[in-house]
């Protein structure tokens, strides 16, 4: 338990650094660089567009009098199509979120002629997800914010007393050994200092990244507010049918889809890649700070590293590997996250049973020719990115001296996030996936030839 006087201490370390910063006399850290600043810039944005809308379509929920005519003027559908206009100018009309308001204010302003009734079905499909945002993400963001800001400030605070402590040594003032043992004590409060800074701003990062990925679900929840309405008004039902099309082929064209839990095909289809992002970046990322770890795979990761890969991923937005140096595990622990979470298996729920029966082969010849078949039938997105992850587990397979992960290892671990079944047959996907698996990883340049040309430059270089 922290004492009072600790604590009235921390506080009072705080306010003399803070005034000293003010007046120039002492430096300050500045945690978030100018990426992380744009984004928290981002989250302020949706922040007040979840302000606005909430704001604006409670209005819409009141209705009265018996004229169609003065109703229909009345109607706070007319505000809210207004008010939706102005923020997606202010988000801007080439954004996903501007984008989608554009077409519901248009909608909004049509159903406004016809609009009588049924006005308490638009609270679960607007206000509810809008004020989540409000009343969970963002005072989370400014709670971790506000929290950073104190944490910062004891930072700097010890760093400057230990300048001050260590000058004072050095010029010979006070006892040696009780400055010595001051200034070690000053040290392990920098150290720890330092540690809650980057976990704290682990945290909030990760919130902002998280907010930004919901700009998707915001948008469709917009949507889905059309969509009820055409139920609710069926006089209004042509027109609405057919700007619902329009708003679905905007999100089907959104780049900034979240990546975990997307299905291959649509993920290298919305970014225009041949490899998912995930399993290149981690790959290139691993090589770079290299795979001679040991226990590389099996090990895992920290949270808040994972977390914070992971929401990044869902954003789309590029983190610096500086980052994530002697974070080998957690970058391996969301690339396996990564194949896990695909809505159908790298190696897909149709050839399933195929991989089963050719991995069941006795002899190793006839197992591997069976297995090279089936493999060929795999979608080339499929396909592709399998070469690409088991060429990388083949090399990090030839580094098992070091790794202690022989390419048995690697798929006793790997090949569960690999090929599973659409039934629930887990039994069998766990007994035969790490042998086949095992046998893509050992025989990798067998069954994934080219030259290297054809592979990824920093595979073919190995």
């Amino acid at each position: 338990m922290i004492k009072k006087s600790d604590i009235m201490r921390r506080q009072m370390n705080r306010l003399k650094q803070r005034a000293n910063q003010n007046l120039g006399r002492a430096e300050k850290t500045e945690v978030l660089n100018d990426e992380l600043l744009q984004c928290e810039k981002r989250t302020e944005h949706i922040k007040h567009t979840c302000q606005n809308i909430t704001k604006k379509l409670s209005g819409c929920l009141i209705g009265s009098g018996t004229d169609v005519e003065k109703r229909t003027k009345k109607l706070p559908h007319s505000v809210l199509s207004q008010s939706m206009g102005e923020m997606s100018t202010e988000l801007g009309e080439t954004t996903l979120l501007g984008s989608m308001l554009v077409k519901t204010s248009e909608a909004c302003a049509n159903i406004a002629q016809e609009l009588t009734s049924h006005e308490m079905g638009l609270e679960n499909l607007i206000l509810i997800p809008f004020n989540s945002v409000l009343e969970e993400s963002i005072p989370q963001i400014q709670s971790n914010k506000r929290r950073l800001v104190r944490l910062t400030l004891d930072l700097d605070s010890a760093k400057t007393r230990f300048h001050n402590a260590s000058r004072q040594t050095g010029l010979g003032k006070g006892n040696f050994q009780e400055q010595a043992a001051k200034i070690d004590a000053i040290k392990e409060e920098q150290d720890d200092a330092q540690t809650k800074v980057e976990q704290c701003k682990d945290a909030l990062v990760t919130d902002m990244l998280n907010l930004v990925s919901k700009e998707s679900l915001l948008s469709r929840s917009l949507m889905d507010m059309v969509a009820a309405q055409a139920q609710y008004h069926r006089n209004a039902l042509a027109r609405l049918e057919n700007m619902v099309p329009k708003m679905k082929e905007t999100l089907d064209r959104d780049q900034h889809k979240p990546t975990f839990g997307t299905h291959l095909e649509e993920h290298l289809r919305l970014q225009d890649r041949e490899i998912a992002a995930p399993i290149e970046v981690l790959i290139t990322w691993l090589l770079e700070l290299g795979i001679e770890e040991e226990g590389l795979f099996r090990l895992g990761g920290a949270q808040s590293k994972m977390k914070l890969l992971k929401a990044a991923f869902d954003a789309n937005i590029e983190l610096d590997l500086v980052d994530f140096e002697f974070q080998e595990h957690s970058i391996a622990a969301v690339l396996k996250l990564y194949l896990r979470e695909l809505p159908a298996p790298l190696l897909t729920f149709d050839l399933y049973t195929d991989f089963i029966e050719a991995g069941s082969q006795k002899d190793p010849n006839q197992k591997k020719e069976a297995l090279k078949k089936v493999v060929s039938r795999l979608p080339k997105a499929h396909f592709d990115n399998l070469k690409y992850l088991c060429r990388f587990l083949n090399l990090v397979a030839d580094k098992s001296d070091k790794n202690k992960m022989t390419s048995s290892n690697l798929s006793l671990v790997i090949a569960p996030n690999m090929l599973w079944s659409e039934k629930d047959d887990l039994g069998t996907s766990l007994a035969a996936a790490p042998g086949i698996v095992d046998s893509f990883i050992t025989h990798a340049e067998w069954y994934f030839p080219g030259d290297p040309s054809e592979i990824p430059h920093f595979l073919g270089s190995q």
